[in-house]
């Protein structure tokens, strides 16, 4: 196996969230650590801490509708999972927050 393509995903997902985790919620956050922690800069050798990721890539990545999304980052956000900022890095803790927004920016708080 070519362990140099492969997203390392934190133990603490496994061993603690995964029994408490929705199928929705578990796509979601996985596209998340993908985009982020599973992204790695040959150029700097460092990981994205965080990524924006679009409503339509979560749609294409999970397979999900665009409401099964809402609510899964609704209740990863609750749950302290993840969390959504503005470009800025302004945290967004509701949905009515981050409606309307252009760029959303997603980080795992594993």
């Amino acid at each position: 196996m070519n362990y140099k393509c492969t997203t390392f995903i934190p133990n603490i997902l496994f061993d603690e969230y995964l029994s408490h985790l929705s199928e929705s919620e578990l796509k979601v956050i996985l596209v998340i650590i993908r985009q982020t922690i599973g992204w790695y800069n040959k150029v700097t050798r460092k990981r994205k801490y965080r990524d924006r990721i679009s409503h339509s890539q979560f749609r294409e990545k999970t397979g999900l509708s665009s409401r099964s999304i809402t609510k899964a980052i609704d209740r990863l956000v609750i749950r302290k999972l993840i969390e959504v900022t503005d470009y800025r890095g302004q945290v967004l803790l509701l949905s009515g927050d981050r409606k309307g927004k252009v760029s959303l920016y997603y980080r795992v708080k594993l």
